[in-house]
């Protein structure tokens, strides 16, 4: 008999150590020669450039190794669960979409539809908030700076000030964030 997904291939332990050990290699290829001009990966519009600051390049890592599966390389999501980052009114705090939303989705999460960019998106992001303030700082200041995203960084002290004013343990909803906070203030100025 052939094999074929069909009859087990699937369940068998040596294809899914083989795949395994294939991924942990790319992912040492990349943490351990980050000043390569350019880095084959699989993933178009990838790459790793001589003369980045540390900290985009600490944010294009936290990118790609927590959020790119699901908003992809190019920052345009997928299907209708994961919303694009690019040109995001979100991600570039127009309209009532704001920096300090930005911080509170990932710190604390994200759930229920949401409108971005004229669609509608019904998919669920946990938070992040084991990451550091830097570390937050800095994914989001490269989101808000790739794919001709052209918006001013976010900084640790904002994302400190947030995480302390505002304790939370659970995902957010668009309505929760558009009401605003159970203390009724801003806890970021806008610039």
């Amino acid at each position: 008999m052939k094999p074929s997904l069909n009859n087990g291939l699937l369940r068998s332990p040596f294809l899914w150590l083989a795949g395994g050990g294939i991924l942990l290699f790319f992912s040492t290829v990349l943490v351990l020669f980050p000043s390569s001009t350019r880095l084959y990966t699989g993933i178009s519009g990838v790459s790793l450039h001589n003369g980045d600051s540390e900290r985009k390049k600490l944010g294009r890592y936290i990118f790609r190794t927590n959020c790119l599966i699901c908003h992809q390389a190019s920052g345009q999501g997928s299907l209708s669960l994961y919303p694009p980052l690019a040109k995001s009114e979100w991600v570039l705090a127009r309209g009532s979409h704001s920096k300090e939303h930005l911080i509170l989705i990932l710190l604390h999460g994200l759930q229920g539809p949401i409108v971005v960019r004229g669609s509608v998106y019904d998919g669920y992001m946990s938070g992040w908030s084991h990451l550091s303030d830097s570390e937050i700082a800095a994914v989001l200041s490269y989101i808000r700076t790739e794919w001709d995203n052209l918006a001013t960084p976010i900084t640790s002290q904002m994302v400190a000030t947030v995480r302390k004013n505002v304790p939370r343990t659970r995902p957010w909803t668009w309505n929760e964030l558009r009401a605003g906070h159970p203390d009724g203030k801003r806890n970021v100025k806008e610039e």
